[in-house]
């Protein structure tokens, strides 16, 4: 199955009560209780969160706002009219873990006064050599995730890596604002996973 549906379906049932892996399927079996003796995660090699209340991204220091009433911190990250291209999280792949074989996922809040059209602003998650040339490039609309406007929405990436690697290799993600939209997220959450989940 797709990385990311585990983080979805983690949202209700947070455990994995058993897990069985064939040629060509599988079979997982999700809980709301925790069973001590079940030793069935797929182990996580990085993890990182980021809710915007500090600074460390490119850009953002520039792009990001300030809430009272936010999800569970008083900072967001938004792109708007002016802003093509969001915060971006840059990093080398062997900093993370990530590689041949591994699965990243990413989930985050997204918030936006219109319900958006299909091309108009995505998540790129982005892999690039040392030169700057992209190996990989995958993106994650933002129209199929977001219903109803000013409500804060959840949105889950995933994809499993099987093109060759190099461990300097550089991973970017960022949010692409192709119709200068303005959307608001918080609450980034990466993962690489051995394997996948």
């Amino acid at each position: 199955h797709a990385p990311e549906l585990e983080e979805r379906i983690k949202k209700y049932f947070p455990y994995v009560a058993a897990r069985e892996k064939h040629f060509n399927s599988g079979l997982v079996v999700y809980s709301k209780l925790k069973d001590v003796n079940a030793d069935n995660e797929v182990p996580i090699l990085f993890e990182e969160k980021q809710s915007f209340n500090k600074p460390r991204w490119i850009n953002d220091e520039n792009l990001t706002k300030k809430e009272i009433n936010n999800i569970d911190t008083n900072y967001f990250s938004y792109v708007d009219d002016k802003i093509e291209y969001g915060t971006t999280y840059e990093t080398k792949l062997k900093s993370i873990g990530l590689k041949s074989g591994n699965s990243l996922t990413i989930s985050f809040d997204v918030r936006m006064p219109d319900v958006p059209v299909y091309d108009e602003i995505m998540l790129v998650v982005s892999i690039e050599n040392a030169k700057g040339e992209s190996l990989v490039w995958r993106s994650l609309q933002f129209n199929p995730y977001v219903f109803k406007p000013n409500v804060w929405s959840k949105l889950y990436y995933g994809y499993c890596y099987q093109e060759e690697l190099n461990p300097d290799d550089i991973l970017k993600v960022f949010v692409y604002n192709r119709k200068r939209k303005y959307a608001e997220l918080d609450n980034f959450v990466l993962k690489v996973y051995e394997g996948t989940p």
